[in-house]
C-alpha cells in the first residue's frame, strides 16, 4: 500500500491550491465529502460543493473539488462510519479559530508566499544560537513592546528585547520555540509554549498583531472588516529583519505528536494508521503528549515534507529543530533532510535525540543531524557543582565537541548541539541556587553573588566549546523561575506569566553581565571559529586545576585582511577555587580574552601559565 499512497498524495498536491480554486483531501475512510464555503466563518450563506472520489491503484480515497472564485474560508463535511463530521484542512496554509476553548477551525484560502530571499549561513562548526519564547520577551511591562508579545515586538520596542537583546549578545541565531498553529486554550488548561501542534502548515495566531485586538470567542486574523491578516507574513518580515541585522532565524517543530483537541483533523480523518500505536492498538505515548504521529504513514509522512519545504521556501528560516526526533522513523528523517537541502543547501538540520520510547543519537547524527547533547550538558553541571571541581579529561572532551558520538574525530563536533539550558528543566541559575540550599533568589547576598559566577562560567565555557552552542534566554544574568507558592519550578510550559516573561528593568551589575557575555561570543567569533572550521582535533594538557584545550592554526585558517595569523589557539580554564598553574609547550604565548587575572611566564622552552579561580582565557602563540 505504502508506494501507491505516497505517490498519490505527493502527486495531488492535497489542500488547497489558493485562489485556483482547486481542493484535494485525503480522507480514506469517508462514504461522501462536501466543500463547504463562506465569506465569513459566521456568515449565514454558504456554498456546497460536492467532492469527486478519485481511487488510486491500491483502493485509496482522494476526494477533489474545483470552484471559480474561491469564498475565502471552507471547511469539509464528510460521512464517516454512519455519522456526519466537519472538519478544517489538515493541510491548511492558514487558518482562523475563535478564540476560546473549543471554538471553531475553519481553513483561509492562501496562496504560497513568493520564495523567501536571502538568508544567512548557520556554520554547525561553531554557530551560536539564543532560544526564545516569542511571547515571552516582550510580554512583561518593562519591555515596552508596541504590540506586546507578538513577531513585530521582538524588532519594536523600547528594552532592548528580542533581536536587540541577540546583537547584545552577539550570537549568530535566534531559535524560536514553536509558531505552527496550535489550540491556545484548551480543556487542561494553557499551551503556552506551543508543543501540542494543531495545523502543521499554518502559523500560529498566538504572536500576530491581531491577537490582543481580538475579543473572547472572536475570530483569529479576521479584521472589522472581514479581511483576513496572515500571521505567516508577521513571521516572514521578523525573519527578514533578522537577516537584515545578520542574525538567522531557527524555528523549533512539533512533528512528533498532534494536540488533543477533539476537532484536530488528523484525529478525525484517522484511518487506524496516522497516529501511532502500541501492540494493544492504543495510541502510543512516547512524546508524553499522547496522540503521537506515525511518520511511518505515507500520508503522515508527505504532510511532514510539505511543512519542512514551505518553512525554507516560503517563510525563509535558516534552520529547524525537531523536537523528540527519535520518535520519528529514520527513513522520514532522511526524506526530511533530503527535502530541506534540496530547497536551502546550508540548512542547519538539528534534533532533539530523545523521547520516553528511546534516545538515538548516535543514528541520528550518522542521518545528518545535528544533535542536542544531553552528555555535554550533564557533564558541564557535573562539573560546576561539585565540591572539588578539578580538571577532568571528561570536561576537555565536552569541551572539544561530540566526543561521545561514533563518528570521525575530525567531524563529530558538526553533530553535537553543546548547551547548559533550555526551555526544559531548570535554568541553571536555579540549579546552582538549590545546589547551594538557597530557598529564594536574592535571599542570601553571598550565595548570590557565587550562583551569578557559576553562571558566568558556564557561559564563558560554552563560549570557547568548539562546534554549534545554545543559550536559553534569560541565562546571560541568572535568571530564576521562582514564585512563593511552588518555590523553584521545573517545568513552565503552561504559565503565560511573569515566571516565564522576562524582565528588562536591569540594574547596572546585570548590565555589565551581559555586557560581558556578549564580549565572550565575539572572541568566540574572532579568536575560535577560525580554528573550529579546520579538521585539526584539539590536543588537551591537564593540570592539578587548570585544563587546556590546544587548536593548531594554519594561515589559511583566518580571515584574509589579518596581519598576524596564530599557529595555535589554547582555551584555558580553572574551575577551582583558588588560582593554579599549567605549563604550556613552546613560548611566544599572549593572552587575547581573559576577564580575569592571567600571568604567563617564560620557563626554557615552554611557558607558565597561573591562571585566576573559575575563571576561562583564550591564548594565542604567533609563528
Amino acid at each position: 500500500m505504502g508506494a501507491g499512497v505516497c505517490a498519490l498524495v505527493t502527486a495531488s498536491q492535497l489542500g488547497c491550491s489558493g485562489h485556483t480554486g482547486r481542493f484535494a483531501l485525503w480522507a480514506p475512510q469517508a462514504g461522501r465529502v462536501e466543500l463547504i464555503e463562506r465569506v465569513h466563518p459566521e456568515a449565514e450563506e454558504q456554498r456546497l460543493t460536492p467532492m469527486e472520489l478519485v481511487r488510486g491503484d491500491d483502493e485509496q480515497s482522494l476526494w477533489r473539488a474545483q470552484v471559480q472564485a474561491p469564498l475565502g474560508y471552507y471547511r469539509y463535511r464528510l460521512e464517516l462510519d454512519g455519522h456526519t463530521v466537519e472538519v478544517a484542512d489538515p493541510w491548511s496554509r492558514a487558518i482562523t479559530r475563535q478564540k476560546k476553548i473549543g471554538g471553531q477551525v475553519w481553513s483561509v484560502v492562501s496562496d504560497p508566499l513568493p520564495a523567501a530571499a536571502g538568508g544567512k549561513t548557520l556554520s554547525p562548526d561553531s554557530v551560536s544560537i539564543l532560544e526564545i519564547h516569542v511571547g515571552d520577551q516582550t510580554s512583561h511591562p518593562s519591555a515596552d513592546g508596541q504590540v506586546a508579545g507578538s513577531f513585530e515586538a521582538l524588532t519594536n520596542n523600547g528594552a532592548g528585547a528580542g533581536l536587540e537583546h541577540a546583537l547584545r549578545l552577539q550570537v549568530d541565531a535566534l531559535e524560536l520555540l514553536p509558531v505552527a498553529s496550535w489550540p491556545f486554550y484548551e480543556q487542561q488548561g494553557v499551551n503556552h509554549w506551543g508543543y501540542m501542534p494543531g495545523y502543521l502548515l499554518a502559523v500560529t495566531h498566538r504572536y500576530s498583531r491581531r491577537w490582543h485586538m481580538t475579543p473572547s470567542g472572536g475570530w483569529l486574523g479576521i479584521d472589522e472588516q472581514g479581511v483576513f491578516h496572515d500571521p505567516a507574513i508577521e513571521l516572514r518580515a521578523l525573519i527578514e529583519r533578522c537577516h537584515a541585522a545578520g542574525v538567522g532565524v531557527i524555528v523549533d517543530v512539533v512533528w512528533n505528536h498532534i494536540s488533543a483537541e477533539p476537532s484536530n483533523p488528523l484525529r478525525q480523518l484517522d484511518p487506524g494508521d496516522w497516529l501511532a500505536r502500541d501492540e494493544h492498538g492504543q495510541l502510543a505515548n512516547h512524546s508524553g503528549c499522547g496522540n503521537d504521529l506515525n511518520s511511518n504513514n505515507p500520508y503522515i509522512r508527505s504532510l511532514l515534507c510539505a511543512a519542512i519545504e514551505r518553512l525554507f521556501v516560503e517563510i525563509g528560516v535558516d534552520g529547524v529543530r525537531l523536537d523528540l526526533a527519535e520518535i520519528l522513523d529514520d527513513t522520514t528523517l532522511s526524506l526530511l533532510r533530503t527535502r530541506a537541502l534540496a530547497v536551502r543547501p546550508d540548512a542547519l538540520l538539528i534534533a532533539e535525540p530523545w523521547s520516553l520510547g528511546g534516545y538515538r543519537p548516535d543514528q541520528l547524527a550518522k542521518l545528518g543531524w545535528v544533535v542536542w547533547s544531553d552528555v555535554y550538558r550533564e557533564a558541564l553541571r557535573d562539573a560546576l557543582l561539585s565540591p572539588d571541581r578539578p580538571a577532568s579529561r571528561q570536561l576537555c572532551a565536552s569541551l572539544s565537541g561530540g566526543a561521545q558520538l561514533p563518528l570521525s574525530p575530525a567531524l563529530r563536533h558538526r553533530f553535537a548541539l553543546n548547551y547548559i539550558e533550555s526551555h526544559d528543566g531548570h535554568p541553571l541559575a536555579d540549579a546552582c541556587r538549590m545546589a547551594l540550599r538557597v530557598d529564594a533568589p536574592h535571599t542570601d547576598q553571598g550565595k548570590a553573588a557565587v550562583t551569578l559566577k557559576l553562571t558566568q562560567l558556564a557561559w564563558a565555557l560554552l563560549a570557547v566549546t568548539r562546534g554549534p552552542i545554545m543559550v536559553h534566554q534569560g541565562q546571560a544574568f541568572a535568571r530564576s523561575k521562582w514564585d512563593r507558592s511552588h518555590g523553584y519550578i521545573r517545568d513552565t510550559y503552561n504559565r503565560d506569566d511573569e515566571i516565564n516573561w522576562i524582565d528588562w528593568s536591569f540594574d547596572p551589575q546585570t548590565q555589565r553581565v551581559i555586557a560581558q557575555a556578549g564580549s565572550w561570543m565575539q572572541a568566540r567569533r574572532r579568536w575560535l571559529e577560525p580554528v573550529f572550521r579546520s579538521a585539526q582535533i584539539p590536543h588537551a594538557v591537564l593540570g592539578e586545576q587548570v585544563a587546556a584545550l590546544l587548536y593548531s592554526a594554519s594561515s589559511a585558517s583566518w580571515p584574509e585582511d589579518q596581519q598576524v595569523c596564530p599557529s595555535m589557539v589554547a582555551v584555558l580554564w580553572n574551575l577551582g577555587r583558588d588560582s593554579s598553574s599549567l605549563t604550556l609547550p613552546g613560548r611566544g604565548w599572549r593572552v587575547v580574552f581573559a576577564p580575569d587575572a592571567i600571568q604567563v611566564f617564560a620557563a626554557g622552552p615552554q611557558s607558565q601559565l597561573s591562571l585566576a579561580s573559575e575563571s576561562v582565557a583564550i591564548l594565542v602563540r604567533d609563528p
